[in-house]
Formats: structure tokens, sequence, C-alpha cells
């Protein structure tokens, strides 16, 4: 489908997309999609032409640098499609000529002394910096790594080598999704890389991370860890957290309990429970297993019987504290 979009360019100098207008109207009841693109959003290709694809037959995602976060709305709307239509083939499309990953190796080519073979910087409103965008940070570890690979490449070879090397990161990325990755662990779901030039419209494909492998073999992290910085948790939230974390206690798929990463997190970020916990002080009922919490995730109060006399006390006062303080807007009594 590549291959004929450069083909149109190359004879006509233009692209036609009206008839395939006129078959999506036309056609209503469309099959499920053939492949989910994830690409920039300020590359101007339609991807229906540029894969000689019909209306329907790509679902379209679109992030400016193609990139995403861990469990972001890029994330969730490609789990989300997986969920609903199930296409086979997920692409991660990069573009030459990117805004965001030219941004990137400026900032990573000044760092490296080389300001001189930069070119100038697209001005932004109200006296913003380019380096101060959180996008920009993103990409920069690409942009970095590239530049590493050729310290003396000009200025759009290191953004070509940087825009693929976003590809993998991109890909790294969506792997840490939980859906994303038991599809592919299962082989419903293909992961793929790919790199147009816009100036041809030729589309070189990369095919699968280099180290798929090891990508699945290492799996996906647990859920992130909460600390002191995060927002608050809505308490239906919390609620919703506990009963799914006592179903999978049951069902023996417990999971929440003490990595290393997550206990280092929270002593250098602070807590951040999503609820307070009033438990009695049986030893035989550890509360956060019968949750499957991770550490941090519960204020746990306990004593014999699980009850609070008086007005005033240690117990009550904690509870307090955990309110006023810690932000915790739920508690338990169990």
């Amino acid at each position: 489908g590549n291959n004929a979009f450069c083909e149109q360019l190359r004879t006509v100098g233009s692209y036609n997309a009206s008839h395939r207008v006129d078959k999506f109207v036309e056609s209503f009841l469309k099959p499920p999609p053939k492949a989910i693109v994830l690409s920039c959003s300020k590359f101007d290709a339609p991807l229906d032409a540029l894969f000689g694809a019909q209306p329907g037959e790509l679902c379209s995602v679109r992030v400016l640098g193609n990139t995403c976060g861990r469990a972001d709305g890029i994330v969730g709307s490609i789990e989300y499609e997986l969920s609903s239509d199930q296409p086979p083939v997920l692409l991660v499309l990069g573009n030459s000529r990117n805004t965001a990953v030219k941004a990137a190796v400026r900032e990573a080519m000044r760092g490296a002394g080389r300001d001189i073979d930069v070119p100038p910087s697209k001005l932004l409103l109200e006296g913003a910096k380019e380096k101060d965008l959180a996008l920009v940070q993103k990409l920069l570890p690409a942009a970095r790594d590239a530049l590493r690979s050729m310290p003396g490449a000009p200025f759009d070879k290191v953004c070509d080598a940087a825009g693929k090397l976003n590809v993998w990161s991109t890909v790294e990325s969506l792997f840490q999704s939980p859906k994303i990755f038991d599809d592919v662990a299962s082989g419903r779901l293909t992961v793929h890389g790919a790199y147009c030039d816009v100036k041809t419209g030729k589309v070189q494909f990369l095919g699968q991370h280099p180290a798929e492998q090891s990508l699945l073999e290492k799996g996906p992290p647990l859920d992130v860890v909460r600390i002191a910085s995060d927002a608050p948790i809505p308490p239906l939230e919390a609620l919703c957290s506990l009963a799914v974390g006592n179903r999978r206690y049951i069902k023996g798929a417990g999971e929440g309990q003490g990595q290393n990463y997550v206990l280092k997190a929270l002593a250098g970020g602070g807590q951040l429970p999503a609820a307070i916990v009033l438990g009695c002080a049986d030893s035989r009922a550890p509360v956060e297993i019968y949750f499957d919490m991770q550490p941090g995730d519960l204020f746990v109060l306990r004593t014999a019987g699980n009850t609070i006399e008086g007005g005033f006390g240690g117990l009550l006062g904690s509870a307090e504290y955990a309110i006023a303080v810690l932000k915790t807007k739920l508690i338990v009594v169990t």
C-alpha cells in the first residue's frame, strides 16, 4: 500500500482521496481494523492513503512526538481498541522532520558543546524554552543516544537516528501495559516499528523491537507507586481497589507485596495511602495481604476487637493524622 502511495505521488504530485470518502459514506458496516497506528499529531500525511488502506481498516492514534507514558491516555486508547476489536498489529510510526525530536536533538547537541551546528529554535509563546518542556525532556534520552552513536554527524542525520530510537522507546513504554504485554505474549498482537521519510512518503518498516524477547521475559511492572506528591485518591476509586485486590487474594493471584523498588520509592517520596483500615489485632488477619495492596497503599490501625473507645486516643488521633496530613479520603472498618 505504501509503495502505491509513493508511486502516485511521483506520477501525479498529489493524492486524491475522494473515492475513499465515498466508500466510507456508503459502508457503515465496517469490518474490524487491521492495525493500530501510533503516529505524531504533526505528521500531516493521511494514514489511510499512506498505507493504501480503506476507511476503517486502520485505527489511528496520534500524539506529538509519537511517544507515550506507561499509563496515559494514549496507552488507554490502544488498550480499549485491543479490548473491543483486537486488531493483530500495532505499528509505532516515527517520521523525519519531527518537530519534537528536532527540539530534543538541539538540546542534546548544545549539551555536547555543538552549539554552532544547531539550527535556531522555534520561538515559543510567553518566553517558554524548549528545554523546559516535558515532552522535550522525555525525548532527550533518545536524542543523546543518537548523538553518542554518531558524534560528528550533522543535525538532520542525528534527528533521523533519534526519531528511530524514539520509536523503540515508545514500544518499550507500550510493553509496560499489562494488556498490551499479555496480547503480545499470547500471540494475539505483534508490535512493529516504522519510520516515514516525509519528503518521499516512503515508509521503512523496522520490524519488531530488537530486544522483544528480553522485554517479554522481564514483564510489565506492578502498579505505579503512589507517593506523597501525587494527587489524593478519590474514595470510590480507593474502595474499588480494595475490592478488586480482595478478589485477587481469594483467587490466589495476589501480587502486591514487597518489591524493593516500591520500598525505595516510598522511603524517598513519602506515603499517600489510598485508605485507612481499622482492623483487629488478631495475628491471623494480615490486612495488606487480604486486600492485596502494596506497601504504602493502606494506613492500618489495629486493636483487639477493632473498636475505638472514648472521644480521644491514639487510634482516633492516628486516623485524624492520616486524613489531615496524608490526605486519605476513605476509612474501612473490617
